[in-house]
């Protein structure tokens, strides 16, 4: 965690991570930066006993360029496991729509962190004194 994985995938390839996390975990932030102009997309699922694939995964983002997942606590799926933090194991795929080099950062944070998007208006509302705001921005 909050160190980038760089590799290289290729058109229909598949590559799968395990990702672990400690009890208490609230936020987990997962940012696929796809270099050299091509396209990786991003599937995630909670547990490793069930690796995602294109069409069965509880967590994906498939945008054209850069990929970002945001998952905290009281996400539906995480409900419906019936627990109160994100503790455990998850299973990524990365699956190459294109050739691409890219870069994989995976972070957990009680810090929430807002994906900008180019030319998309984004504000934050502090409401107490001293709270910050923070965004992430993964320029085309």
């Amino acid at each position: 965690q909050n160190l980038p994985w760089n590799g290289f995938i290729t058109a229909g390839e598949f590559q799968y991570f395990e990702l672990h996390f400690e009890k208490n975990t609230k936020n987990i932030y997962i940012s696929l930066s796809n270099m050299n102009g091509g396209d990786a997309d991003l599937y995630m699922n909670y547990g490793t006993s069930k690796l995602p694939s294109l069409y069965e995964y509880d967590w994906s983002s498939s945008n054209l360029g850069h990929e970002f997942l945001s998952i905290n606590k009281d996400d539906p799926k995480i409900k419906a496991l019936k627990k109160d933090d994100l503790s455990g194991s998850y299973s990524v795929l990365v699956l190459g729509y294109t050739n691409t080099t890219y870069s994989l950062f995976v972070s957990s944070s009680d810090v929430v962190i807002f994906p900008l998007q180019p030319g998309v208006h984004s504000t934050c509302n502090c409401e107490n004194e001293g709270d910050k705001c923070f965004f992430n921005f993964n320029g085309f």
